[in-house]
């Protein structure tokens, strides 16, 4: 494992919307050395025309939480880039709008880049960053927990929740059949469990691809300590688990079949915390 390559990028963050990746991110970002945008995104389409990839190609360039890169500069400076390059290139410009956390970020040594899309074309993000020692941690809820959250909770289109449903689907057979050590699948149900067994494993895991991360214990009291709360909308990134989260709802017929594969798949391949 090359631990010599001087990079920004300590590691990936993926699974369904709604599944607990921004709950990862903020326990990962709550380290001294580690701050990152709210979402990325740059492995998904082509670097040659990033500005067609929505919303990121406009996200990467916001300020407040997100990378805060330089404008549309960014967009000429990264079209003949390496993956590798690009990440690097994120590392040394992200957070270039002023501000209290955008100024955090800019200083941190390192970042994170999380994108829930990418659980839905995960072979192709394999392969962008071949070369780039990194872990991947994905994390999904079971079926009935994320057809809660997207579809009766937030009024997802059923049809965009069966497509979404069936690439995850594939993403997980394609790794039933491939393996990879830098991949960490977790169920969300096992990490609410115990948060600090959580921290602690994620800890673990960084520091396997990174060993010159300083050790810490990562918590969702340190991140809200990164975030200036004088303004009333200044939390917004701050996400945490609480207790009642599930309501348990029933599955429409047409969807069993879906959920007995998507679900067998999961429980098969899902690490211990």
């Amino acid at each position: 494992m090359n631990y010599n390559d001087n990079r920004s990028l300590i590691g990936i963050i993926t699974g369904m919307e709604r599944s607990g990746t921004t709950v990862l991110h903020n326990l990962i970002n709550s380290h001294s050395q580690i701050t990152s945008g709210f979402e990325c995104g740059i492995l998904l389409g082509t670097l040659n025309n990033f500005e067609q990839n929505e919303p990121f190609g406009v996200w990467m360039r916001q300020n407040r939480y997100q990378f805060g890169l330089e404008y549309n500069k960014y967009l000429d400076d990264i079209k003949d880039m390496t993956y590798k390059e690009v990440y690097q290139y994120i590392g040394k410009n992200k957070g270039s709008h002023g501000g209290h956390f955008q100024s955090i970020m800019h200083k941190s040594k390192y970042f994170i880049d999380k994108t829930p899309r990418y659980i839905y074309e995960l072979e192709s993000v394999i392969k962008k960053i071949e070369g780039i020692y990194i872990p991947i941690i994905i994390i999904l809820k079971d079926f009935d927990y994320i057809y809660f959250s997207q579809v009766y909770k937030r009024n997802q289109d059923i049809n965009e929740f069966t497509e979404n449903i069936e690439k995850c689907i594939k993403t997980m057979e394609f790794l039933e059949n491939n393996f990879y050590s830098n991949i960490y699948l977790f169920q969300c149900a096992d990490a609410v469990k115990d948060k600090k067994k959580l921290a602690s494993r994620l800890m673990n895991i960084l520091k396997e691809y990174t060993p010159n991360l300083e050790e810490e214990e990562l918590s969702f009291e340190r991140w809200k300590k990164k975030l200036v709360v004088d303004e009333k909308d200044e939390l917004y990134p701050y996400r945490h688990w609480t207790d009642v989260y599930f309501i348990k709802v029933p599955i429409p017929l047409n969807l069993q079949e879906l959920k007995e594969k998507y679900n067998k798949l999961l429980f098969k391949l899902k690490m211990e915390i």
